[in-house]
């Protein structure tokens, strides 16, 4: 009987797919932007993968993967592609099948092995991580959350702040009760507008917001922030209190890139400077990996290595040498890359792919290193 998929997000669906084992795994991933959906170019594509994929299998295995990719194709072919990509994971259990909505289209893959290929999921994680924005001035405030290059939510509201009052006709004191008055509904209204960002993050977290604004209001508002919030601001935006959410969202995700190039090689310098704790290259970092002492693995997104796994204990194993913990002969294999990543999330490392600048130097280092537990 065919079988409905659960839809999770991006996050939910690491969750339950990290440190999953099975006698086999479909792992799919597919662009299914709206120029392909119009036409049979994404069905085409998944039958050649499969097709592909297919050819490298030993004999016990092609019957399941023949269900389950005809399995997946009917759930394709039978619900809205409306997203940029679609991942899909799917085993002969009855209740693993799992559908996640990706925010831009993946490189496109279908493989059959015993744990799903959770690399393209890692990175739709890290690349559309959700982040706030918070407009503001001394009476107005309007809070969002974005996530997937979409606005996901939106809050506004204005506070009655009295005008600056003119300076003839007035007696001094007057004058001064009216400016303590004006000043406390400020004051009230900014501490409105942190409350209302702390409620956001509390329900939706994120970990980088900025600001934008008049600037009496965002100074007024930067000094009263409690420290937390204070050290996850990552920058301005220039906009009009009145701007549309669509230049609102232009503004932010291009100030989130920014802020994500900024922050990978700030990860990555402090990883070349370290010199305790630390791995670079390929045979050090895979080294560390297998040992279990993998706390963060930092991956260059054009690295690539060749490598296999020890026939013997299973081990990951560099380029064509033995393997170092049991001298057995390693098999070569096509994703030992994916494997490395798997590997590290399998063992709850977090794990940061790095692009432009950033990788360009870990390049120059192998491609690849760790922080290490011990």
């Amino acid at each position: 009987m065919h079988r409905i998929p659960e839809h999770v997000s991006v996050k939910s669906a690491l969750a339950k797919l990290i440190g999953v084992d099975s006698r086999g795994v479909l792992s799919v991933y597919l662009n299914t932007s709206p120029d392909r959906v119009a036409g049979e170019a994404w069905r085409i594509s998944y039958k050649n993968q499969c097709r592909d994929a297919r050819c490298g299998l030993p004999e016990p295995s092609v019957a399941a993967f023949d269900r389950a990719a005809a399995e997946v194709l009917e759930t394709l072919e039978t619900s809205s592609l409306g997203a940029p990509g679609r991942a899909l994971f799917l085993s002969e259990e009855p209740e693993f099948f799992y559908s996640v909505s990706l925010p831009s289209p993946p490189k496109e893959v279908v493989a059959w092995g015993t744990a799903p290929r959770l690399e393209a999921l890692q990175r739709a994680a890290d690349d559309f991580e959700r982040f706030g924005v918070v407009l503001l001035d001394k009476e107005r405030a309007r809070l969002f959350t974005v996530v997937g290059a979409k606005i996901e939510v939106s809050h506004s509201f204005e506070d009655d702040v009295p005008g600056k009052q003119a300076t003839g006709g007035w007696a001094a004191l007057a004058q001064s009760r009216y400016a303590r008055h004006r000043e406390e509904r400020v004051r009230r209204h900014v501490a409105r507008a942190i409350a209302a960002l702390e409620t956001l993050n509390a329900s939706r977290p994120f970990r980088r917001w900025f600001l934008g604004g008049s600037p009496e209001a965002v100074a007024r508002f930067q000094n009263d922030l409690p420290p937390d919030l204070r050290e996850t601001v990552r920058g301005e935006l220039h906009l009009e209190l009145f701007a549309s959410d669509a230049d609102v969202l232009g503004a932010a995700l291009a100030a989130s890139e920014t802020a994500e190039r900024e922050f990978e090689h700030t990860k990555v310098d402090n990883l070349l400077e370290s010199t305790s704790r630390s791995t670079l290259g390929v045979d050090l970092t895979v080294e560390a990996t297998e040992d279990r002492r993998v706390g963060e693995l930092v991956v260059a997104d054009s690295f690539d290595s060749p490598g296999g796994v020890c026939r013997t204990c299973d081990r990951l194993v560099p380029a064509r040498r033995q393997c170092p913990l049991c001298g057995g002969e390693p098999d070569l294999v096509p994703d030992f890359r994916q494997r490395l990543l798997d590997r590290a999330l399998r063992l709850g490392a977090a794990v940061e792919i790095v692009s432009g600048a950033a990788a360009d130097k870990l390049m120059e280092h192998g491609g690849v290193g760790s922080w290490t537990r011990f």
